[in-house]
């Protein structure tokens, strides 16, 4: 999901926002040593509530640095400390809990080299084809001359109506988590004790 605008979003800041690389640069750094800081207290949410709920709670997280993004243009500046702290606090949960998703389902007598390049294999395809998807639907909302479309009184930039695209996969991504997840691993256990 993230992908999906990871075509073009530098483009637009730098672009369009007008931010500098300067402040791009502190925000990225500060968002770093924010992660640092969090990661013991997102290990002892993993053990605490499980990797399921921290998971969930970091795809929430994610969302809504996504949805600050959505409001993001040269008048609101200001949004790109919040959002960037919201990552950094994320940045290693969300890690954590994606890699567990990892060795959780591993196979039995697999050998683990192939299933290992077989799912890297699967996450470049699909960061691929989310860049493609993100880059395609770019182009199809770009105006001619870059302007922004108007709507509900606001000017809406191409990338920020792709951000919005992504916060509904979020969306569909913390629906699927919080609801199908639990269901598949009754099943899993079941299995197991049959």
């Amino acid at each position: 999901m993230g992908a999906l605008t990871g075509g073009f979003w530098s483009y637009y800041l730098l672009d369009t926002v007008k931010i500098s690389y300067l402040m791009t640069y502190i925000t990225s750094i500060v968002a770093c040593i924010i992660s640092l800081f969090f990661m013991k207290w997102w290990r002892m949410a993993i053990r605490h509530f499980g990797w399921v709920r921290v998971m969930w709670f970091n795809f929430l997280l994610t969302a809504t640095a996504a949805f600050l993004d959505i409001f993001l243009t040269p008048s609101t500046v200001w949004i790109v400390p919040i959002a960037a702290t919201i990552s950094g606090i994320n940045l290693c949960g969300a890690q954590l809990t994606t890699d567990n998703l990892f060795y959780l389902h591993m196979p039995k007598n697999v050998d683990t080299d192939v299933y290992m390049t077989f799912s890297n294999s699967m996450v470049y395809i699909f960061v691929f084809l989310g860049t493609a998807l993100g880059t395609w639907l770019l182009a199809l909302l770009e105006t001619p001359d870059g302007s922004p479309h108007r709507f509900l009184g606001l000017d809406w930039y191409a990338p920020q109506i792709v951000t919005a695209i992504k916060v509904v996969f979020f969306i569909g991504t913390l629906i699927y988590i919080w609801k199908v997840i639990p269901l598949l691993e009754t099943v899993k256990l079941k299995r197991e004790t049959n």
